[in-house]
């Protein structure tokens, strides 16, 4: 006989097989989900460096939302992106690449619940890459950088 868990995670893949997100994401948001926000501090957009997070063994997960704050540099031509994925892989794979825009004008502002782009479920015990890219490779676009996931079993 399967458990409780077992039926909900069947009941999840039908259901996402379906193409039925918003019934999805309510089965997600069960007593055994749980929210994690990673924080990249002076994430610097035109560096090319990337971030990285793991997902914790036996849960999936959903980004939720992204958070820029505390901008001490503009992008200096126009607008960047973020997007989450694979190292080595499918950069944008749980979210295509966000457009941020960030100017002299509007240093300091919060960008809450930039989710538009969530693409994908991450895996269970899933090493993710945050990449960061700045117009024509310039070095510009200094912020802290907050990643907040849903993870659910």
């Amino acid at each position: 006989m399967p458990t409780n868990s077992e039926l909900q995670e069947r009941l999840l893949d039908a259901l996402e097989a379906l193409n039925t997100s918003a019934t999805a994401q309510e089965l997600r948001l069960g007593a055994d989900s749980f929210t994690v926000t990673y924080h990249f501090a002076a994430y610097d957009l035109g560096s090319g460096d990337d971030e990285v997070f793991e997902s914790p063994q036996g849960y999936r997960g959903t980004v939720t939302q992204f958070s820029l704050y505390n901008l001490s540099e503009a992008i200096a031509d126009g607008a960047g992106t973020i997007a989450v994925g694979l190292s080595g892989g499918d950069v944008d794979a749980y979210v295509d690449e966000t457009v941020i825009a960030i100017s002299a004008i509007n240093l300091g502002v919060v960008y809450d619940n930039l989710t538009a782009g969530v693409t994908g479920t991450i895996p269970s015990s899933q090493m993710c890459v945050v990449t960061g890219t700045a117009p024509g490779g310039a070095a510009t676009g200094i912020f802290d950088l907050d990643v907040t996931v849903r993870y659910f079993l």
